[in-house]
């Protein structure tokens, strides 16, 4: 008989978690209970900084469990109700959605968005931002703000599993994010991380970033 998902909701936080995601988990719970087809677990860390120390420690939480999937929200990021069981649905190790973040842009500074600028935080591999509704998409890169991780991916993986990486290989200055190197590191061990790009998250700042 196969195994019945068991999802970690995990939720690196410095001590608040935007009030949407709060309900839109809450859903995910009581779905999962009313359906029966998967069971939900809910972990948010707590003030433990800087991100890739979170989110280690997270991992460590979940790999002591029977959890068989870790869901990877950021604490400002609201992904649609179908999320969850559209990556739960795709079957694969690793799956992503898309969420826009903000970036600045020195040329558009005089602009109505004072220089800054909206790009979706998966790439593809022509080495492109991912655009939404697009397909299904294999990707080189992508945040770990929406993002669906079997169990097995950790148990193959040499920590450290996130991490701020400021030189490439040979010494050259190059900043990755902590969520950006789990993925090229599952790369290197076989795995072909997916963007569902159905799937869109909508990101709190200052304003609501969504389509």
């Amino acid at each position: 008989m196969t195994k019945k998902p068991h999802v970690l909701i995990a939720v690196p936080t410095m001590g608040s978690i935007n009030t949407l995601l709060v309900v839109m988990i809450t859903q995910w719970i009581a779905e999962a209970y009313n359906t029966k087809d998967y069971n939900v677990s809910f972990y948010p860390s707590t003030c433990v900084s800087p991100v890739d120390r979170a989110r280690e420690e997270i991992v460590e939480e979940f790999l002591k469990t029977d959890c068989t999937h870790i869901f990877w929200i950021d604490s400002d990021t609201v992904p649609k109700k179908d999320a969850l069981r559209k990556l739960l649905d795709r079957d694969e190790p690793i799956v992503s959605g898309i969420t826009p973040i903000i970036v600045y842009d020195e040329e558009r500074k005089d602009s109505d968005s004072n220089g800054f600028k909206k790009r979706w935080n998966c790439v593809g591999m022509d080495d492109k931002h991912v655009q939404p509704n697009t397909g299904v998409r294999y990707i080189r890169g992508a945040g770990g703000s929406c993002i669906l991780v079997k169990r097995e991916v950790y148990e193959k993986m040499e920590k450290p599993y996130y991490k701020f990486v400021y030189e490439d290989e040979i010494g050259q200055p190059r900043t990755v994010s902590e969520d950006i190197y789990f993925v090229m590191k599952a790369i290197t061990i076989g795995y072909k991380p997916l963007c569902d790009t159905s799937v869109i998250a909508g990101h709190y700042k200052s304003i609501f970033w969504d389509l």
